[in-house]
């Protein structure tokens, strides 16, 4: 089947991920926190963005973590719709407080 925008999913030790390049960005990760630079790595959280009492959409940032003990939202991107240009924004507006960053396909 081809891909919308190109990638190419793989999956290593029965984890799926949507690109070689959100892949590769998980490994720099991992060893980030090996190092003790982040904390806590997560991936593909969910994160309900609800604006007075109602739930409008969820964004699904690739990787959660903590660093210098401030929460990070960490998206990888080669392509950037509209809807998830809005949603990013959104959940900026929304959470202030959280560390947004868009890691990008090279």
């Amino acid at each position: 089947m081809r891909r919308k925008f190109g990638n190419k999913p793989v999956t290593v030790d029965g984890v799926r991920f949507d690109s070689h390049g959100e892949y590769f960005r998980w490994l720099e990760l991992q060893a980030l926190e090996r190092e003790g630079v982040i904390r806590n790595l997560e991936r593909q959280i969910t994160v309900p963005l609800v604006v007075n009492g109602t739930k409008v959409c969820a964004l699904r940032p690739d990787f959660a973590y903590f660093e210098s003990g401030k929460r990070v939202y960490d998206d990888f991107k080669g392509h950037e719709t509209r809807d998830w240009r809005v949603k990013w924004k959104l959940a900026q507006a929304i959470f202030p407080n959280i560390e947004w960053r868009i890691s990008k396909g090279k």
